[in-house]
């Protein structure tokens, strides 16, 4: 890792040369198009003027005429000057003041392209060269491991911080009162904040931390717990949720099975009661009195 650190600087840069070449060449092609549209209308231009003057010989050094010959005299030439225009070889409002001994407007074609060419094109060719060198970077797996190495070592770090600066009996564990004075803290709540963390509640926060119930955090739960609290939820997290949830739906169908079967014989119960027909009680014959019994005579 420390010999990563150490030339991963010069890695990034050589492999970003290298994965933006291809976007290079498209943009300079790009570049010579709109630079051979303009020398064409220059080129042009110059030739077309220059025809009323003698021949490029004749004519005295640094002239009008013969910096007219010089910087757009073909249209090899012109193409040259363009590029140069736009790249720092030569001062753009020179060229300027030579057109505009030919006409005003072409002057001002002349300001169109530069305008277009460096607030346009270049603008985007740059903006393009570094976002290619960004994915470049972003793929590298080394700075990718480096750069995760560092951010783990800082979590590690705060959170070291944070367990020393609160545990004030120094019994190497945190209590709910010192999690209640952690978060009345101005200071700890930054640093939580710096950690991705959105705390808000002690008595929750306390509750997440420890996990094994024992009423005290140790710092092995502290630190775990940091790390699983930062951040929005990831999908490893969401899965996990899920399959928690399906061994909890798992656990409980038995028992829904059994009320539903509880619910069926007590509805057919109530049925049977219900529509079986109601008996009325019958009352004992009468015993015959008279039988056996002599008659009285009349």
């Amino acid at each position: 890792v420390r010999v990563v650190r150490f030339i991963s600087g010069l890695r990034t840069l050589v492999y970003s040369v290298i994965y933006t070449f291809k976007a290079l060449l498209w943009s300079m092609v790009l570049l010579m198009m709109i630079m051979f549209m303009f020398g064409i209308i220059f080129t042009d231009t110059v030739i077309t003027h220059v025809q009323n003057f003698p021949p490029e010989a004749e004519l005295e050094p640094n002239s009008q005429e013969s910096l007219m010959y010089e910087h757009f005299g073909t249209l090899h030439k012109t193409i040259h000057t363009l590029f140069r225009s736009i790249s720092g070889g030569v001062d753009w409002g020179d060229m300027v003041n030579i057109l505009i001994h030919i006409d005003w407007t072409v002057g001002y074609v002349f300001t169109c392209y530069i305008a277009f060419s460096c607030f346009a094109v270049l603008n985007v060719m740059t903006a393009l060269f570094c976002q290619r060198a960004i994915d470049m970077a972003a793929q590298d797996e080394d700075n990718h491991m480096v750069a995760l190495c560092n951010e783990q070592e800082r979590v590690r770090s705060l959170t070291l911080s944070l367990y020393e600066a609160f545990d004030v009996d120094q019994n190497g564990s945190l209590t709910l009162a010192e999690f209640e004075q952690m978060f009345e803290d101005n200071f700890a709540q930054a640093q939580f904040l710096s950690l991705d963390i959105s705390a808000k509640d002690a008595w929750e926060f306390f509750k997440l931390m420890d996990s094994e119930r024992q009423g005290e955090v140790k710092l092995e739960s502290f630190a775990s717990g940091i790390m699983k609290l930062r951040g929005e939820a990831k999908a490893l997290d969401v899965y996990a949720l899920n399959l928690e949830l399906q061994q909890v739906k798992e656990s409980v169908l038995p028992l829904r099975r059994l009320l539903e079967s509880l619910q069926d014989l007590t509805i057919g119960v109530a049925t049977v009661l219900l529509t079986a027909p109601a008996k009325s009680p019958q009352s004992p014959e009468a015993p015959e009195t008279t039988k056996g019994l002599p008659k009285e005579p009349f």
